[in-house]
C-alpha cells in the first residue's frame, strides 16, 4: 500500500519501552517516503507541533494503571477531535483496550504486536479508516441539514399507507410534529375527496415498482386547514426487501391560488368585475340545458345599453368612459339580487339573466327599480354627465332550442328598438320646444300692447 505522499504521523513518547519499537521501526520506512515521523515528548510539545502543521494520524503511549482515566488521550481528543489516535499498550493493560476505544482511541496496540512486518501496514490501515469514517460522517451531517433545512416535507410510506418516517421539516411546513405523523396513515391527513385518487396512485406504485411522474393532493395542517401539495418519489427496498414509498412533497398553494386567479380572470371582465361574455354564454347554455330538462315555462334575459356612451368618452376623456362604466356596474349589482346572473359583454353593453321567470308587471317593476337607481345616480351632486340606460327583455321557451347567442341577438335587437324610440322621443320633443318658441310672442311686443 504506496500512498501518494507520505503519512504524517505525531508520536508522543512517554514510555520508550512502548514507543521505541514503533519509532524504530518507522524511521528505517522514511526512506521509502511511506511516513513523515515527527516525535515529541508531552501534550503540551504535541500541541506546539500540531498549531505548525496537520498530522494524519497520532499515536501515543498510554500507562492505565498509572493514569486511570486516560487523561492525555482524553485532552488531546477535546483538542483535536479529527485527528484519529492510536493507543500503545503494555500487554499487561490488555483489559483496558475497551476503555481507550471507549474514551476516542481510533485502535489500540499491544506490545507484542509491534512486529516490523506488520506496523506500517496497520496504521495505513487506520488512517485510511478515519478517511472513510470522516467522508461518512461529513456525508451523514450534509443529509441531516439538507433534511432538516428543506424546503420541501419528506414522508416515507409502507404499503398499508402507515408513515414510517416524516422528516424533521414537517413541524416547520405542516405544523405537525414528526412524531405525530410517524405511525399513522398517510389517508388520515389527506383531503376526503383526494383519498381516492391517492389511494389507487399509492397502490399503483408498489404494485408498479414506481410513483407516477407527479402526485397532488391536499394535506392537513395542524390547524385543520388543508395544503394543496405536489409530490414526487420512488419505490425503495431496504436491505431485508422491505418496501417503501419515499415522498417527497412541495407547498403548491402560490400556484394554485395564481391558475384560479387566472380562471377567474379569464371568467371575469377586469375592468367591471362582472362576468365577462365568454362565461356568461358558458353559463347561459347550461342554464338552458337546465331548464329544458325541468320544462320550465321560460326564462328572462335583460340586455342592457348606456346611452350617450361614446360622447362621455370624447367629451371626457376615456378614464371617465371607464367610471361610468364602473358606476353602471354598481348601479346593476344593487338592482339586481345575487342570484341573477349580471355579465359585461364588451363596450358599454350589459346583460342579466333573471334566476327567476317573471310576467310581464313585474319585469316592468324590476325596470322601474333599475331607472330609479339610474336617477338616484345622477341626482348626485357633482355629476358631470347623466347615466341613462336602454333595456331588452327577452322571455324565452325553452322547449324552442335557441342558442344562448340567439338569446342575445333578440335582447339585443329589442334593447336598440329602444334606444331608437328614445332618440326619436327626445328629437320630436326638441322640435316641439323649437317650434313653441317660434310661435312666441317678442317681449316688447307684449309691453306695447300693455
Amino acid at each position: 500500500m504506496n500512498p501518494s505522499s507520505p503519512i504524517r504521523i505525531l508520536l508522543i513518547e512517554t514510555d520508550p519501552a512502548l514507543s521505541a519499537p514503533v519509532q524504530h521501526i518507522l524511521l528505517e520506512r522514511l526512506a521509502l517516503r511511506l511516513f513523515d515521523l515527527t516525535t515529541v515528548g508531552t501534550l503540551a510539545e504535541a500541541y506546539r507541533e500540531m498549531i505548525k502543521a496537520s498530522f494524519d494520524l497520532v499515536v501515543m503511549d498510554l500507562d492505565p494503571k498509572a493514569d486511570p482515566d486516560l487523561v492525555p488521550l482524553v485532552r488531546f481528543r477535546e483538542v483535536a477531535p479529527q485527528t484519529p489516535v492510536v493507543v500503545l499498550l503494555a500487554d499487561k493493560h490488555q483489559a483496558r483496550a475497551l476503555d481507550v476505544l471507549q474514551h476516542g482511541a481510533a485502535d489500540y496496540l499491544l506490545k507484542n504486536q509491534l512486529r516490523e512486518d506488520a506496523l506500517p501496514a496497520f496504521l495505513l490501515r487506520a488512517v485510511e479508516r478515519n478517511a472513510r469514517d470522516k467522508a461518512i460522517r461529513e456525508s451523514e451531517e450534509r443529509f441531516r441539514l439538507m433534511i432538516e433545512n428543506a424546503s420541501d416535507l419528506l414522508l416515507m410510506i409502507d404499503p398499508s399507507g402507515v408513515i414510517t418516517f416524516a422528516g424533521p421539516s414537517t413541524q416547520r411546513i405542516v405544523g405537525w410534529r414528526s412524531a405525530h405523523l410517524t405511525g399513522r396513515n398517510v389517508l388520515d391527513f389527506i383531503h376526503r375527496d383526494d383519498v381516492r385518487t391517492f389511494l389507487e396512485q399509492l397502490e399503483g406504485a408498489f404494485e408498479a415498482g414506481e410513483l407516477p411522474s407527479v402526485v397532488h393532493f391536499r394535506l392537513k395542517l395542524a390547524d385543520e386547514r388543508f395544503l394543496p401539495m405536489e409530490g414526487k418519489g420512488r419505490i425503495v427496498s431496504d436491505a431485508e426487501g422491505r418496501r417503501t414509498c419515499v415522498l417527497n412533497c412541495h407547498d403548491v398553494s402560490h400556484r394554485v391560488k395564481m391558475e384560479e386567479e387566472l380562471r377567474a380572470l379569464s371568467h371575469r371582465d377586469e375592468l367591471t368585475g362582472l362576468h365577462n361574455r365568454r362565461a356568461f354564454v358558458s353559463f347561459i347554455d347550461q342554464q338552458l340545458k337546465v331548464a329544458q330538462r325541468a320544462k320550465m315555462s321560460s326564462v328572462c334575459l335583460l340586455m342592457l345599453d348606456l346611452d350617450g356612451f361614446k360622447s362621455i368618452n370624447d367629451t371626457h376623456g376615456h378614464k371617465e368612459g371607464d367610471r361610468a362604466l364602473i358606476e353602471a356596474s354598481r348601479i346593476l349589482r344593487n338592482t339586481f339580487r345575487e342570484a341573477d346572473i349580471i355579465a359585461r359583454l364588451g363596450g358599454d353593453e350589459f346583460v342579466v339573466f333573471l334566476s327567476d321567470s317573471l310576467a310581464s308587471a313585474q319585469l316592468e317593476t324590476v325596470k322601474k327599480r333599475l331607472y330609479d337607481g339610474v336617477e338616484s345616480w345622477n341626482r348626485a351632486e357633482d355629476r358631470r354627465y347623466r347615466l341613462s340606460m336602454s333595456v331588452g327583455a327577452v322571455h324565452h321557451d325553452p322547449r324552442q332550442h335557441l342558442t344562448p347567442e340567439d338569446l342575445l341577438k333578440h335582447a339585443d335587437e329589442l334593447m336598440y328598438r329602444q334606444k331608437r324610440e328614445k332618440k326619436r322621443a327626445a328629437a320630436l320633443a326638441a322640435e316641439a320646444e323649437s317650434l313653441a318658441g317660434a310661435f312666441d310672442p317678442p317681449i316688447e311686443s307684449i309691453q306695447g300692447r300693455n
